[in-house]
């Protein structure tokens, strides 16, 4: 009924494993293994219960109490995030706009100082010296209010492109409240 094999179609049978090589144990864990073998049960469990207790705290500390905690610390800052986010793009549209707009034209020297004194009448700012000097002028004023000043000043800054780079307001003497002596050198930022 059977027929016979065909030696042909057999598998040849797998050599003999060769024994698997041991790796030698580093010396403190075999120290620490005879001596988990040599403890009575009863120790063995109170010291794997301590394990697990260590285990637990520290998992507590490392996992869960970060995550917890980092919940309502992110609650508080993303709304102050979004509105630093919200506040940056503005900023950045107002940096866009100022760079659209047309550079100020350079003066320096007697025309710098004739366009400022003719600004200061102008803004109705009377008894005002106004010197040249190497870098933008130097501004005397003896009675002036201080508000009047603060606007011409804001004024200049946008016309002209003055900054402040060295201001002395004092109260003047016999002036009405609010009216002080100045003395300014206004400089051209450095191209």
């Amino acid at each position: 009924m059977n027929a016979p094999l065909d030696e042909a179609l057999l598998v040849p049978a797998a050599p003999a494993a060769a024994p698997r090589r041991r790796w030698p144990l580093p010396p403190a864990v075999t120290r620490g293994l005879h001596a988990w073998r040599a403890m009575p049960p009863r120790d063995r469990r109170a010291v794997s219960a301590c394990v697990a207790a260590i285990a637990v705290a520290c998992g507590w500390l490392v996992g869960w109490e970060p995550a917890a905690s980092a919940i309502p610390r992110l609650q508080r800052e993303i709304p102050r995030d979004r509105a630093q986010w919200l506040q940056l793009q503005s900023l950045a549209k107002q940096a866009q706009t100022l760079r659209a707009l047309p550079d100020i034209p350079r003066r320096a020297g007697a025309a710098l100082r004739d366009e400022v004194a003719r600004s200061l009448d102008a803004a109705g700012i009377t008894g005002t010296v106004v010197e040249a000097t190497d870098d933008g002028v130097r501004v005397r004023i003896d009675k002036v209010s201080f508000y009047t000043w603060m606007q011409w000043l804001a004024g200049a800054r946008q016309a002209f492109g003055l900054g402040v780079l060295d201001m002395e307001a004092k109260k003047a003497e016999g002036g009405e409240r609010g009216t002080v002596t100045v003395g300014a050198a206004l400089g051209l930022p450095v191209p």
